[in-house]
């Protein structure tokens, strides 16, 4: 499995792609780490992150660079008790199925922070999906999971992140820290995708009216219509997403939205940015949108 990696901080570009197995990796770490006084500053600039992807050319880190997803990743961000936590993924992987699938805490376990004993649930894919297929892929594993007693929406499931194509993932600190079956085993498998990408139905493009004050053909608040939207209005008003600049020109990409298309909605919306390819360059794109949409579609 070729993956790309950052081996410190979220900021950029990929540092590089490499073959990535979990089990050399995990056994390589230490025993233990120090516990982490400032955890958000240990994220943004410290942390090794990896996405489960093949990219298409270079080390660009955007969501039109990402050429298939290899893994699906679970944030748990509400682990309030290990034990119980852990009693269910033992259960789940040993006694319920036979699936490759791994555990190991993230930096919210080594010190305070906004999560409550963060965990990161780790399933390598036996077949490579396409990028469109992760929204169904997620649902169907979600479902897998509740269906043998291991409901992941206890203990606080990010789905939205879940659902992001080429999001950073930060990778396992200390070995003691991973669980799962750390040497390969025969009688265990990696999980094949059942779902088939259904493509949504035809749209109609948008194309700038002729005065250039709005767009012409985007009476649907689709996701492919939002998008459209959002890459053309980001590209005539010359709007970036360099750190320091993205709150202020989500504010504006949002609001120019509302204008266009009044009715759509919060999921519509993120899709919109997620299928333009902006969620890439945010940091926590579920939270990052979210909290705006919730706050300027009020009412």
């Amino acid at each position: 499995m070729t993956y790309a990696f950052k081996v410190s901080g979220v900021a950029g570009n990929y540092d590089t792609v490499a073959d990535f197995n979990i089990y050399e990796y995990a056994n390589s770490l230490p025993d233990e780490v120090e516990i982490i006084k400032h955890v958000d500053d240990f994220k943004e600039y410290s942390a090794q992150y990896f996405t489960p992807s093949t990219l298409k050319q270079g080390l660009v880190r955007n969501r039109s660079n990402i050429q298939d997803v290899q893994a699906i990743v679970f944030d748990l961000d509400l682990v309030v008790d290990a034990n119980i936590f852990l009693e269910d993924f033992f259960n789940f992987y040993t006694e319920t199925t036979k699936l490759n699938v791994f555990a190991w805490q993230t930096p919210s376990s080594f010190g305070p922070g906004k999560h409550v004993g963060g965990w990161r649930i780790y399933v390598p894919l036996g077949q490579p999906i396409m990028p469109e297929l992760l929204p169904q892929a997620v649902d169907e594993l979600i479902i897998l999971f509740a269906k043998t007693g291991f409901n992941l929406l206890n203990y606080g499931l990010d789905i939205g992140t879940a659902k992001t194509v080429g999001r950073l993932n930060g990778l396992p600190l200390k070995k003691t820290g991973v669980f799962g079956p750390l040497e390969e085993e025969q009688d265990r498998f990696s999980y094949v995708v059942k779902s088939k990408y259904q493509p949504k139905a035809p749209y109609k493009k948008s194309n700038m009216s002729s005065n250039g004050s709005g767009w012409a053909g985007l009476d649907e608040p689709s996701a492919e219509n939002l998008s459209d939207f959002i890459v053309g209005y980001t590209n005539k008003n010359r709007i970036t997403w360099n750190k320091g600049e993205r709150d202020n020109n989500l504010v504006k990409v949002i609001g120019a939205i509302k204008v266009a298309f009044p009715t759509s909605d919060s999921d519509e919306i993120y899709d919109g940015f997620d299928q333009a390819g902006i969620t890439a360059y945010l940091d926590n794109p579920t939270k990052d949108i979210g909290l705006k949409l919730k706050r300027l579609l009020r009412g």
